[in-house]
């Protein structure tokens, strides 16, 4: 990078300059993009200790996001650089981590931009993002990914596999009305398993908003629907046999 690169958060002055500024890369003879091992070098031990120090947040998520129009050459298998990433994090917080992609698609990317196939890989392994680099609008991209990095999920990860038939799935707020049966609530709401009153939310299957995804254990809500900032997801089931 061009001079010493800034973290940009909600107090940075101009965070528009910064971030250009922080990007703008010096030309070099070599052509050989190693988008995973940078990722890797600015979030290392030393790089956190120096100009990255205040970066990474213990309590905040991590989401990166790579934008390129070639594929990645860094050393090593895709798969050590997603585990590398979600061990950030530690065990039992590794879906606080993710890497979204916007590059050339597969299997022959787009013009004027091959597939980023190894970032594609990572990306699938992290459960992030993909959106081609040759998208003509990138309103949708953007707030798509916005709405990803600022913590508003549309996945949850169950902790025990479920008998899939009684699953239930309810959203509420916890600083709500608090309830001891459904007697308590208003009409068309129910007194959920943490004692508030909640909104059951019906699957697709039946008309509604969320699906089982059984190959990652996880609720999933489809793109019509999106838990509002704050909101609580409360999931009931038969655990499975």
């Amino acid at each position: 990078l061009q001079g010493d690169p800034k973290v940009i958060t909600t107090e940075t002055e101009d965070a528009k300059s910064v971030f250009i500024a922080n990007v703008d890369l010096p030309e070099t003879a070599s052509r050989t993009e190693r988008g995973l091992d940078a990722m890797r070098l600015a979030l290392s031990e030393e790089l956190l200790d120096g100009p990255n120090s205040g970066f990474l947040r213990q309590e905040a998520s991590l989401f990166v996001i790579v934008i390129s129009d070639e594929d990645d050459h860094s050393i090593g298998p895709t798969r050590y650089y997603a585990r590398w990433l979600e061990h950030l994090k530690g065990r039992g917080d590794e879906n606080l981590v993710s890497l979204s992609a916007i590059v050339g698609q597969q299997p022959d990317g787009c013009e004027g931009a091959e597939a980023g196939s190894r970032y594609l890989e990572v990306q699938t392994q992290t459960d992030g993002l993909f959106h081609s680099i040759c998208e003509e609008d990138y309103g949708p991209v953007v707030e798509e990914l916005g709405i990803n990095a600022a913590g508003l999920r549309r996945k949850f990860y169950l902790t025990q596999t479920p008998q899939v038939d009684t699953l239930r799935v309810m959203v509420y707020d916890d600083e709500g009305q608090a309830c001891q049966t459904a007697q308590d609530c208003q009409a068309g709401e129910t007194c959920n398993t943490s004692g508030f009153c909640a909104e059951e939310l019906e699957s697709v299957e039946n008309g509604g908003v969320w699906l089982y995804e059984s190959g990652e254990n996880a609720i999933f809500f489809s793109n019509d629907y999106l838990p509002e900032a704050g909101a609580m997801i409360d999931v009931a089931y038969f655990r499975g046999m």
